[in-house]
């Protein structure tokens, strides 16, 4: 990935955490009745959703495929193959947590991802529009 696209990919996945965080009291509380957690635990999980793409966008120019170096002896190589798309299932409990897992690092290489309709995601749906909010407008 070229330095250019890196620096989009960090500001927008920056973009995301600041924007979880700025709605955390909200996604907390959503998450909170959608999966039946206390509202404090829920915040926890909010924030770790936050961290979650924080680091992401921290790795987005690190991240080149190459082989790292190694130890005398040792043998290592960087195999190159496309992920393609990804479904991801979300279980009831801490659903927006258990999206962002799943999805944070593949945003670092823009790989495609599948999820269902919004409406039928409670919490995860209204995080992704953060997502949608923080990439702006199609071109």
């Amino acid at each position: 990935m070229d330095r250019a696209r890196a620096g989009r990919v960090e500001r927008l996945l920056a973009a995301v955490a600041a924007l979880i965080r700025r709605d955390a009291d909200l996604l907390a509380r959503l998450e909170s009745i959608d999966s039946g957690e206390p509202v404090s635990q829920a915040r926890t999980d909010i924030a770790g959703s936050a961290r979650y793409f924080e680091c992401c966008a921290g790795l987005a120019d690190k991240i080149h495929g190459e082989t790292l170096p190694q130890a005398s002896g040792t043998f290592a190589c960087t195999r190159r193959e496309p992920f393609g798309v990804v479904a991801h299932f979300t279980p009831w409990n801490a659903p927006l947590t258990q999206l962002t897992r799943r999805v944070w690092w593949r945003a670092t290489r823009w790989c495609q991802a599948l999820r269902a309709d919004p409406a039928d995601l409670g919490v995860p749906g209204a995080a992704g529009g953060r997502g949608r909010a923080a990439r702006g407008p199609r071109r």
